[in-house]
């Protein structure tokens, strides 16, 4: 799905975010990258759940019966195709830089819902980071619990 998506895309968008996060597979792409946080440490908790739905509500204006079905999509494209590759690409593409931080922003709070950063969550956020093509701040580093 996510190849013809980028094979489609050929040059960058030059369209406003605000109506690129309103179509269906750049809330995928999105809900992905989120999603794959969640998995990282091999233990699902409920508040990471309760984080990826909490920075889905906030990035998109969407219900909660749409939210639900988002994260179930997501959950089951990256158990089809576990990669990170096209949906971030997609969103390097469509999106600026500013809400390609908002989306790390949600990501890192998904891996510090439960109050520790496993170091496979902090892999994870640091690939998303190099996928997106954005830098956290210096005061916002990734710290690994122990």
């Amino acid at each position: 799905m996510f190849d013809r998506l980028i094979e489609a895309l050929g040059t960058i968008s030059t369209k406003d975010d605000a109506v690129q996060v309103n179509r269906a597979e750049t809330q995928l792409a999105v809900a992905i990258l989120l999603y794959a946080v969640i998995p990282a440490d091999r233990v699902v908790l409920q508040e990471e759940v309760q984080a990826f739905r909490s920075g889905l509500l906030h990035i998109f204006d969407i219900s909660d019966d749409n939210c639900r079905k988002l994260m179930s999509q997501a959950s089951k494209q990256y158990h089809q195709e576990p990669t990170l590759l096209a949906p971030a690409t997609l969103l390097k593409h469509r999106l600026s830089p500013s809400f390609r931080n908002l989306v790390f922003t949600a990501a890192r709070s998904i891996a510090m819902s439960d109050g520790n950063m496993h170091e496979n969550e902090a892999d994870v956020l640091r690939r998303i980071e190099m996928l997106l093509a954005i830098s956290i701040a210096p005061n916002a580093q990734i710290k690994i619990s122990a």
